[in-house]
């Protein structure tokens, strides 16, 4: 496994490319230390005369893996929910690669979460369900490859270890948990994010946008309204405004989606990423279990509050 240190280029690999972009020195680096799993670079970069942007930056398998999907993304399509692109640099040998985009830093992230914020969210995502994936997308990546909630039927014990739900209740709900699974279509030609955790859409003047296109893939586009239902759930805002109710079979794919993440680490997770995956997996057994007409499961001592939403 690739460390996150191997990962990150430093500045002085980054700033050639940015001068050739804006035909000037960066005058000011901010990292931004607590990104993703990858442990890519990323930094606010300012100039003297008031320009700004977001940088990501990679080397080494970084370079090979989610950020050339990103820039792609962004090259081949401008709508008003992804970012503008800059510029796109493909990495090689000692060449980072690098994607610059607009500096949203001012845009409203995370919570408060209310009825309008969902609403934008929601148009968003079906005006995304409009467009079929590009060509080059990936059919069936590992999040649409997977049965999750069977997953975690075979994996019972570990489950009731991470503290979202006891045995007891885990062994009452499965079987309603399976059988609502089995009932999601995954398959589709739609373009999907699909990595719609609260840190990677905000609410500009334009409406929504979502960042970090890593994982974008092809699918079923109703599986990024249910990602987007989740996570709205998730930060304490208005259930059922981005999905409609009467929706157990993608509650109990999320629910079991978003567990397999608090049991899939080589490593732990920063802290941030450690409360965002609790907040979410208890959020989604929650909707799943209210879907399903059953009892909302009672996580261990310590697992809940995870803490206040962090940007």
């Amino acid at each position: 496994m690739t460390t996150p240190a191997k990962l990150k280029p430093s500045t002085p690999q980054v700033a050639p490319f940015l001068r050739s972009l804006f035909d000037a020195e960066p005058d000011s680096w901010v990292a931004v230390d607590e990104g993703g799993y990858s442990g890519l670079g990323r930094w606010f970069v300012g100039w003297d005369d008031g320009r700004s942007a977001f940088v990501k930056a990679a080397v080494g398998d970084g370079a090979e893996r989610g950020l050339p999907n990103e820039g792609r993304i962004y090259q081949d399509l401008q709508a008003p929910w992804l970012p503008e692109l800059f510029g796109y640099q493909g990495g090689g040998d000692d060449v980072p690669a690098v994607l610059v985009i607009e500096d949203l830093s001012t845009a409203r992230w995370g919570t408060p979460i209310d009825v309008q914020d969902a609403s934008l969210l929601r148009d968003a995502l079906e005006e995304i369900a409009d467009h079929e994936a590009l060509y080059w997308l990936d059919p069936e990546p590992k999040l649409l490859k997977g049965r999750w909630a069977s997953d975690l039927a075979a994996a019972p014990a570990r489950l009731a270890e991470s503290g979202l739900v006891d045995g007891g209740w885990l062994a009452q709900a499965m079987p309603d948990l399976l059988a609502a699974e089995r009932s999601v279509d995954l398959d589709g030609d739609r373009l999907l994010h699909p990595d719609l955790f609260l840190q990677n859409w905000c609410r500009a003047d334009r409406g929504a946008v979502l960042v970090d296109w890593a994982h974008a893939c092809r699918g079923n586009p109703e599986f990024n309204l249910a990602w987007g239902e989740l996570g709205v759930r998730s930060a304490g805002g208005p259930a059922h405004v981005v999905l409609a109710p009467g929706q157990p079979g993608w509650s109990a794919y999320m629910a079991g989606l978003i567990a397999w993440f608090l049991l899939d680490h080589d490593e732990p997770p920063s802290p941030r990423l450690a409360e965002t995956e609790r907040r979410e997996a208890y959020a989604g057994m929650c909707w799943a279990a209210d879907e399903l007409g059953l009892a909302r499961p009672a996580p261990a001592p310590g697992f809940l509050p995870a803490g206040p939403w962090r940007p």
